[in-house]
Order: C-alpha cells, then sequence, then structure tokens
C-alpha cells in the first residue's frame, strides 16, 4: 500500500470532504509503492471500472439523445399541427368573407338590376344624359366618347 502522503492534502472548500477523502484512499491504494505517482501496472484494478463507467456514459448519453430527439420531433409535429389548424382557420375565415361579398355584391346587382328594369322610358333617358352631358344638359361629345369608346360592339345593336 502507498505511503499516504496523500492525506496531507487539504479539500477544497467547495467539495464534500468524505467524498475528497474516498478519493485520498482510492489514489493511495493506487500508488502502492507511495512515490505519489500511479504507474500502468498500478492502474490495473481501475482501468477496468474506468472503461465500464465511460461506456455507460456513452449509453446513457445515446438514450438521452434518443429520448431528447423524440421529445423534440413530437414537440415540431404538436408545432406543425397548430400551424395547420391556424391556416385552416385563416383560410376558412377568408372563404366566409369572400362567400359574404358575393352574396352582397349579387344582392346589390339584384337591385339595381330591378331598378333599371322597373325604369320608365323618361327614367331611362334621364339617367343616360346624366352620364353623357354637362350641367346645363348639353351632350358633349367628350363624355360620349368616352362613355362609348368600350361600347362600339353595341352600337350595331341600336335601333333608330
Amino acid at each position: 500500500m502507498g505511503s499516504a502522503a496523500s492525506t496531507k492534502l487539504q479539500c477544497p472548500k467547495e467539495y464534500e470532504k468524505d467524498k475528497f477523502d474516498m478519493i485520498l484512499k482510492l489514489f493511495d491504494k493506487l500508488d502502492q509503492n507511495g512515490d505519489r505517482v500511479v504507474e500502468t501496472k498500478e492502474l490495473k484494478e481501475i482501468t477496468g471500472l474506468h472503461v465500464k463507467n465511460r461506456i455507460r456514459l456513452l449509453n446513457e448519453s445515446e438514450v438521452y439523445a434518443k429520448a431528447n430527439s423524440k421529445l423534440k420531433i413530437t414537440q415540431l409535429e404538436n408545432k406543425k399541427k397548430a400551424m395547420i389548424e391556424q391556416v385552416n382557420q385563416t383560410i376558412e375565415s377568408e372563404r366566409r368573407d369572400i362567400n359574404e361579398k358575393l352574396k352582397q355584391l349579387c344582392e346589390t346587382t339584384t337591385d339595381r338590376i330591378a331598378s333599371y328594369n322597373n325604369m320608365s322610358d323618361e327614367d331611362k333617358a334621364q339617367r343616360f344624359l346624366e352620364v353623357i352631358s354637362d350641367k346645363n344638359n348639353h351632350i358633349e361629345f367628350w363624355k360620349f366618347f368616352d362613355y362609348m369608346k368600350d361600347k362600339t360592339s353595341d352600337i350595331q345593336n341600336i335601333d333608330f
């Protein structure tokens, strides 16, 4: 056994005294000749344990990594589901808005068509004059042109 020279060493303040004492005893056992140097032949007793501990730690690390990866993937899947649900809700809301706007447009269009269909000939003429005449009710060529420029295909349908 070693000379127990290591027992003169002091435990660091931030470390537990009983654990420090265990380490000192182990070192003394390994340092069989007391020269405070642990030689290769003196290490035979602890090297197997060291390797066994390293293997255990590596296996634990792998188990932890697998569990952590599984957790992260589960979290990603949950995030994906939440994002998909949010997108679906947004699209459904936009779809409802589009359908509501279309419904309002159709109602307005139906009302306006009914209004035009119920106009008297005098009302139709007045409405047309409002579009192509000036404030004195004189037909102005450029207003008439602006009105007719995209309706030239209708000109042939006018009965004179």
